[in-house]
């Protein structure tokens, strides 16, 4: 569960740089 929620709140952190870029 503890890494699922990491890769949730990663993929989440990359799509918005990717937007703020």
């Amino acid at each position: 569960m503890m890494l699922r929620s990491n890769s949730s709140i990663m993929l989440l952190r990359v799509r918005l740089i990717w937007w703020a870029f």
